[in-house]
């Protein structure tokens, strides 16, 4: 799914007594356990061990820190946006893109528009950090109706993929 941001249509706010927190590495274990928590249900998804999460996702050269926001209480973590950009699609392109990487919400907060909100705040930044557009992935049959939280940002599918399994 795309969204240009140039044109970015009004974002969902955060529900009332939420805020949007920036990505600190103090905080990189508690968004770890938000990611396992969030996607545990979730086909194909796996438990990411804290080396490979480092590896792969919050210690990649690609990794966008500036670009990432949490919902905290009480130290834990209950919804997240983490952001990347790879700068040689950039420079292979001509399109700044900021990849909404990984999305989640802790089941307690689901249904209230907080990963609206939260989506919708990363948005902007990525619009005022100068970004063309915005794209991530999802599963259009995921159980959590993500679907329908990225069309209320104003993504659009741009590409579909279709996985077959034998069993």
């Amino acid at each position: 799914m795309r969204v240009g941001l140039a044109d970015l249509p009004p974002q969902p706010p955060l529900p009332d007594g939420y805020e949007a927190v920036p990505f600190a590495f103090e905080y990189d274990l508690a968004v770890l356990d938000a990611r396992n928590d969030t996607f545990a249900g979730h086909w194909g998804s796996t438990v990411y061990e804290p080396d490979a999460w480092r590896h792969l996702v919050t210690g990649s050269k690609d990794f966008r820190p500036d670009l990432s926001f949490l919902i905290v209480e009480d130290d834990k973590v209950l919804a997240f946006v983490l952001s990347h950009h790879y700068e040689s699609e950039t420079a292979a392109t001509g399109v700044r893109e900021h990849y909404a990487t990984w999305v989640g919400t802790r089941g307690i907060l689901r249904g209230r528009g907080v990963a609206s909100g939260l989506l919708g705040h990363t948005l902007r930044a990525a619009k005022d950090a100068g970004f063309d557009r915005s794209a991530l992935n999802v599963d259009v049959d995921n159980a959590h109706r993500a679907l329908g939280v990225y069309e209320r940002c104003g993504y659009r599918v741009d590409d579909e993929w279709h996985v077959y399994v034998l069993s």
